[in-house]
């Protein structure tokens, strides 16, 4: 649980972080997983609802790469490679340079690759406001489902690059874009990498602005197929149930008895929605 301000100051500061849930038909173990056992799902980021989610847009603004551009992207690709297999490497680069036709097959293979790897990734988005209907509509089933309640000053450690030590990572703001166009990846050799985020940015945090309300926020895994990761027990802070969970009570009732009688207390709450507003009010669930 937090250590420094409650659940409820947490949201009412706006420094929380929810992921709402269903309770979905045939995944009777999905609250076990993530609150006694601290297990969330990341997922295939091309299984998401964004219709442009690991498809991302390739650029190309130079066609003839020079061998330092080449030594340049073998220290990016493979940053530890001992110094004799770094020149091989360089000199069968270069050796499919040499001509219009290798140098397109070359491109071409570069980018597939890369699409590759943005397609295997995995991704697990939050939002910051545990109250919007939209999500709550789109994501728990109507108000049916769940949300759950995470700080953040605790990092989720973990392997989020591919074949790359584990690393703390906190969730990342999505970028919402104005107008039609979509961002693009240069792929180019000779390319400015002073910024390496804006490659992952470009390609899995940044969204069209018509999606703007849902204020999200996501956990990224580059190169990494969709799973179960685990993450800090101290991170959840707390459960909503939805404002139409009774409709599972035997779901409901065991999440309940999950965040009661695990290793630590995770706060109840209850949505419910207001009488005299349009607004969706979290209560402390009496007794939780």
């Amino acid at each position: 649980m937090a250590t420094y301000e409650s659940t409820d100051e947490l949201i009412q500061l706006g420094e929380i972080h929810a992921r709402f849930r269903t309770f979905a038909a045939g995944l009777p173990d999905q609250e076990r997983q993530i609150v006694a056992e601290n297990l969330m799902w990341f997922a295939d980021v091309r299984s998401l609802d964004y219709t442009f989610e690991g498809r991302p847009l390739f650029t190309w603004s130079d066609l003839i790469p020079t061998r330092e551009d080449v030594m340049a992207l073998s220290y990016r690709q493979e940053p530890f490679l001992p110094l004799f297999a770094r020149l091989e490497l360089v000199e069968r680069m270069l050796t499919n340079v040499r001509d219009d036709a290798e140098r397109t097959w070359m491109m071409a293979r570069i980018e597939e690759e890369t699409r590759e790897i943005y397609g295997r990734s995995s991704v697990c988005c939050f939002c910051t406001d545990p109250r919007l209907h939209r999500l709550w509509g789109q994501y728990a089933d109507n108000g049916r489902g769940y949300a759950l309640l995470f700080d953040f000053r605790t990092p989720w450690r973990m392997e989020a690059f591919a074949g790359h030590p584990a690393i703390d990572m906190v969730p990342f703001p999505i970028v919402y874009r104005a107008g039609p166009e979509r961002p693009a990846i240069e792929l180019s050799l000779a390319r400015n990498t002073n910024n390496p985020f804006e490659d992952v940015e470009h390609g899995l945090l940044t969204k069209s602005e018509v999606w703007r309300d849902q204020a999200e926020e996501r956990i990224v895994r580059i190169g990494l197929a969709s799973g179960l990761v685990p993450f800090p027990a101290d991170s959840l802070c707390g459960v909503v149930l939805g404002y139409a969970s009774d409709q599972f009570p035997e779901r409901r009732q065991g999440l309940i008895d999950l965040c009661r009688k695990g290793r630590s207390i995770v706060p109840v709450y209850q949505a419910r929605r207001s009488m005299r507003g349009y607004e969706i009010e979290l209560h402390p669930l009496d007794g939780a």
